[in-house]
């Protein structure tokens, strides 16, 4: 009997649009919804994503329609077929061939709000998209408990997916001008010793492939020092080695705000792009090809740093430490920029050849280990360089003297 009333209740929303109001036709009530203040803790950008997803699929006579706030008599409900999300707005595509597809800006969608109307004696409750539409959830049944549940969590999926966006365009917007001031400046700040610290701590948590601590290290580095280029570049690598594509492109671009004409900055860009086709996957829960970084293949060829290709990943500790002896001593002077614009012209053909040989890359790795020490222990280095140095020229001596010893006289 219970299965004959859902069937027959299902049967008549379907063919009649969904929503019918009651014979004396009883305005909408919009009550004050207030997401719990854990939702944030609980629904990260992605998570909002896939729940909003997951609840507006249409499986049979459930899924969620669009409607007016109030349903009255002879309004029809359209069902929604898919969602997109777009950096400003969400993207509903609907089962109306007039309009098939409806855009919701986010600045639109009220912060806490749902609407609760009846039909047909039964509660229906949705979620205000903007001041004439809103989002319903429908389970095809009779519970009205069910419905609400699921429009709660359908409200707390928008809420953060609107708190998420409206906050990060504000933050660009003041990034935006913190950058433009940091270009300006003839001699750039140094960074904090705290955020040293971050960034070490970044390094090494990447070194032993826990890529979301260095994420997280990386992130409490640019907090204290949003200026810092390389921790925004660094980060993106990271996130993107996550598959959180959306973020290793919010962060790749600040890396170009504040670094627009850094000899990698055309590769950084290209990255952005790779990164974005990604983001318009429909499903964020979709299984995603792992990023080698920037400019990085580790056999398949492509464009990259011979040091990438030789270690086999831009994460790498040594690769990371080369990149900030570049930042730090040769892109600021004259002769140090030069040859890294030399590299930067020669080194994709030369990468190519030696990401293809494990050989190569050995031998490369190799050959590069005294760099990397020297970047890293540089005053050992100089210590062992000058102790060398001292006893070539003692053997030098040596051999001289043994030579005037054995020189026979004339």
């Amino acid at each position: 009997m219970a299965f004959a009333l859902r069937l027959a209740l299902a049967l008549f929303l379907f063919f009649t649009g969904t929503t019918v109001a009651q014979a004396q036709d009883a305005p909408a009530k919009e009550h004050e919804y207030v997401p719990a203040a854990t939702v944030l803790q609980q629904l990260s950008d992605v998570q909002a994503r896939q729940q909003i997803l997951d609840l507006t699929t249409r499986r049979g006579f459930s899924g969620a329609i669009i409607a007016p706030h109030e349903i009255g008599f002879g309004v029809r409900g359209i069902w929604v077929l898919g969602v997109t999300f777009h950096d400003d707005r969400i993207e509903l595509r609907v089962d109306d061939r007039e309009q098939p597809v409806r855009n919701f800006p986010y600045r639109d969608i009220p912060p806490v709000a749902m609407i609760h109307d009846t039909v047909l004696g039964l509660s229906q409750f949705g979620v205000p998209l903007d001041k004439t539409t809103a989002i319903y959830f429908i389970d095809g049944g009779l519970s009205s408990e069910t419905r609400k549940n699921g429009t709660m969590r359908l409200a707390d999926a928008i809420y953060a997916l609107r708190h998420y966006r409206i906050e990060e365009a504000s933050l660009d917007e003041k990034f935006h001008e913190m950058a433009a001031q940091y270009r300006a400046l003839a001699v750039k700040p140094a960074l904090p010793e705290e955020v040293r610290k971050y960034r070490v701590q970044a390094e090494f948590a990447a070194g032993q492939k826990r890529y979301d601590d260095a994420v997280r290290f990386y992130g409490e580095g640019v907090k204290l020092a949003p200026w810092w280029s390389q921790g925004h570049f660094n980060r993106a690598l990271l996130l993107a080695e996550r598959s959180r594509y959306r973020d290793a492109v919010i962060a790749m671009n600040k890396y170009l705000q504040l670094e627009p004409s850094a000899p990698d900055a055309r590769a950084a860009q290209d990255k952005i792009y790779q990164w974005e086709s990604m983001t318009q996957l429909a499903q964020p829960s979709a299984p995603a090809p792992r990023s080698g970084g920037l400019l990085a293949t580790t056999r398949g060829g492509g464009d990259c740093f011979i040091a990438t290709a030789a270690y086999g990943s831009a994460l790498d500790p040594h690769v990371v430490e080369l990149r900030w002896f570049r930042d730090r001593y040769l892109l600021t002077n004259a002769p140090g920029s030069a040859l890294v614009e030399f590299y930067y012209h020669h080194s994709p053909q030369v990468a190519r050849v030696i990401a293809r040989d494990e050989s190569l890359r050995t031998l490369v790795r190799g050959l590069l280990t005294p760099v990397v020490l020297a970047v890293v222990y540089p005053q050992q280095s100089a210590a062992a360089l000058a102790a060398l140095f001292a006893a070539l020229l003692l053997w030098r001596a040596c051999r001289a003297r043994v030579s005037m010893t054995v020189t026979p006289r004339r």
